[in-house]
């Protein structure tokens, strides 16, 4: 799942997928705590990853290099390639607790199984 089908994904069950009987503020109250508690699980998933970035980014000078860019496109595409599987239950996250209000016990497992990961499997 590249990231533009993951934010139209997103926006599409955030706008009115799954909409209970209320009114559009608390919709978008709704949403708004659901996508909060699925990044949750999604930050807790890629510390690794997350720390790998910011050290490859840390180390770039703010200059515009054609070599500074090219390591900087570098450690995006590394970062969207290890986090394809965390975006993906991200999602799957944010659909469970819209529908149910809760997270199934499939995508909770995979979560475990995800966190678990050796980080050299997810790149």
């Amino acid at each position: 799942m590249t990231l533009d089908e993951y934010h139209d994904r997103l926006a599409y069950v955030r706008r009115d997928h799954w909409r209970q009987y209320e009114t559009s503020q608390e919709h978008e109250e709704r949403a708004d705590r659901c996508e909060i508690t699925a990044g949750r699980w999604f930050v807790l998933a890629t510390r690794d990853q997350q720390a790998r970035f910011d050290a490859a980014m840390d180390g770039m000078a703010h200059s515009g290099s054609p070599s500074d860019n090219r390591r900087r496109d570098h450690a995006v595409a590394r970062w969207v390639a290890s986090t394809a599987d965390a975006r993906a239950l991200c999602l799957q996250t944010f659909e469970d607790l819209m529908r149910d209000g809760e997270v199934s016990q499939e995508t909770s497992r995979a979560w475990d199984v995800l966190v678990n990961k050796p980080i050299e499997e997810m790149v």
